[in-house]
């Protein structure tokens, strides 16, 4: 007994044939659709996080950059250079912009917060620092400075974790990314190729109907 046969096709006349026939069409094109729509939204995802994390990784060596320049500022104070705590705030100000501007998920979060925690120890004995300057208590400059350049080489340390942190996620997103794309690419040549066969299917089917 043929399928025709068995849901009694052969019963039907021209005209729900054809409509049954688009309708058939109709859902695995929408299917086709459907799987296309959902694989870009995924990919669109994936990109977003992936840029966002290549900014994190820029905003971490842009810190780095900041603790370095706060460091100079205040071996620069020690020479006595009228203008290093000028620099030694705009160093700071230039941190906390790049901290501020970074977007961390995960544990990346509390890797951030630990690094500000550490910037804002640093900056006390900073102000302690230019405090004992200004002061001339070269004693007291001389112990706060031996506790920033401790704390500095942590600061860095952060500061690489974190950068680190942000290219391990976007390494993840970017093999999400190829295995999404693969995987929707033979999903949709499968799909293609049901729509393709069942259209034939479809013609071969009516045409054996319609012909007298």
């Amino acid at each position: 007994m043929t399928l025709t046969q068995t849901f009694k096709v052969d019963r039907l006349n021209i005209r729900p044939k054809l409509i049954a026939s688009f309708l058939i069409v109709a859902l695995l094109v929408g299917a086709t659709g459907a799987l296309g729509y959902q694989s870009v939204a995924e990919l669109d995802h994936e990109a977003h996080v992936i840029g966002t994390e290549g900014q994190n990784m820029d905003h971490a060596a842009e810190m780095l950059v900041g603790i370095e320049q706060q460091q100079n500022a205040v071996l620069a104070a020690q020479l006595g250079d009228s203008e290093a705590r000028d620099a030694y705030e705009a160093a700071n100000e230039h941190f906390a912009a790049e901290a501020k501007a970074m977007e961390p998920t995960g544990e990346a979060v509390a890797q951030l917060e630990a690094l500000q925690a550490t910037h804002a120890e640093y900056n006390q004995l900073g102000t302690d620092y230019f405090a004992a300057m200004d002061a001339g208590n070269e004693e007291l400059a001389a112990q706060k400075l031996a506790a920033m350049s401790s704390l500095r080489v942590e600061m860095e340390a952060q500061a690489h974790t974190l950068e680190s942190m942000a290219q391990a996620t976007m390494d993840e997103q970017l093999a999400i990314a190829d295995s999404t794309t693969q995987s929707t690419q033979m999903e949709l040549l499968g799909l293609t190729l049901v729509a393709f066969l069942g259209a034939i299917g479809i013609g071969v089917a009516l045409n054996r109907h319609i012909t007298p």
